[in-house]
């Protein structure tokens, strides 16, 4: 598994960068919706390469990070 990110300030997303280590910060029913997230994620792993948890969450703004999973088929 590898994490990487923008910096909120990185309007045009140009500069990713990889993580070391990645914490989320949420509340009981942040957890609860990023955990349906990943079940929906992983019911449907032959059908996409990528999801963006803004699309899952109908509540999501845009003051708040987006988790996308990319899928690696590939084992190493």
């Amino acid at each position: 598994m590898e994490i990487f990110g923008f910096d909120k300030n990185d309007s045009k997303f140009h500069n990713l960068i990889k993580l070391s280590q990645a914490s989320i910060c949420c509340n009981r029913k942040d957890l609860d919706n990023i955990i349906a997230y990943l079940n929906e994620v992983r019911e449907h792993f032959d059908e996409d390469i990528h999801w963006h948890y803004k699309d899952h969450n109908k509540d999501w703004t845009d003051k708040e990070s987006d988790l996308i999973i990319s899928l690696d088929r590939i084992s190493k």
